[in-house]
């Protein structure tokens, strides 16, 4: 069984290195990861990475 995943993380995650981001890429099979530029781990609305985010969620959700 196979579920497309879209990986999504922030440059400047304080929590999460985004070194660990290709590592969890390369375990989920054709899943594409999609860097932004933020320190967020949720784009509010007042995010600069927002509107980067939806682009790259609508087109997934559209494939």
């Amino acid at each position: 069984m196979t579920c497309p995943t879209l990986i999504v993380h922030s440059r400047d995650d304080a929590r999460v290195p985004v070194a660990q981001a290709p590592e969890l890429a390369t375990l989920i099979p054709d899943s594409p990861l999609v860097l932004l530029e933020s320190r967020n781990r949720l784009f509010t609305a007042d995010d600069p990475a927002r509107p980067g985010f939806l682009t790259h969620l609508y087109n997934f959700l559209s494939e």
